[in-house]
């Protein structure tokens, strides 16, 4: 079964689920074989990993990209509730050379937040 795109690279891949297993969220770096940008996507299922999401019908600006496609993004982690209200992922975002802290966080399978940098600017 593909969880991601058949046609793009995919690697640093995760699972995690609720304590029932019913809510199962994956996430894993999509390399962009065309553009060689680094995304962080993610794919979710809400029957014990039965069935998941089309990745190839999911709308533009919500799962499964999580990270700004406009720059590279690197290991994802994720972690969900006990009682799969919350999913939390977070990942490194190179911008102009520096790793950031990102973090983005999702009510049950539903919506993901904005995303929301973790990271602390030094003079």
């Amino acid at each position: 079964m593909d969880l991601s795109d058949s046609s793009q690279t995919a690697t640093e891949q995760q699972i995690t689920t609720d304590c029932s297993g019913r809510y199962v969220y994956a996430v894993w770096r999509r390399i962009d074989d065309g553009t060689g940008e680094n995304v962080i996507q993610t794919n979710f299922s809400s029957d014990f990993g039965i069935t998941w999401e089309n990745p190839n019908t999911t709308p533009t600006g919500l799962p499964p990209d999580l990270s700004d496609s406009s720059r590279d993004a690197y290991e994802p982690q994720i972690i969900i509730d006990s009682l799969g209200r919350y999913v939390y992922a977070i990942w490194r975002r190179i911008d102009a050379g520096t790793g950031k802290a990102t973090i983005q966080t999702a009510n049950g399978y539903k919506t993901f937040y904005p995303i929301k940098n973790l990271s602390i600017s030094r003079n």
